[in-house]
């Protein structure tokens, strides 16, 4: 029995901790997205488009 009264509270601990770090992370965003991340490097962003390609007439949306 001394052996549960010391490592219930040990293990009880090191259980709160994981709960706040995971909270913590939770509210900052981490969690928000985690698929992006791995497809980001594929997308061109709007900068880096040819527009050579595009229809003489037609005008994207950013450019005014």
């Amino acid at each position: 029995m001394p052996g549960i009264e010391i490592m219930l509270p040990i293990a009880l601990g090191i259980a709160g901790i994981f709960l706040i770090l995971f909270l913590w992370s939770a509210r900052n965003g981490d969690m928000e997205d985690l698929e992006a991340r791995k497809f980001r490097p594929l997308m061109d962003s709007s900068n880096d488009v040819d527009r050579s390609v595009l229809p003489q007439g037609k005008k994207e949306r950013d450019e005014s």
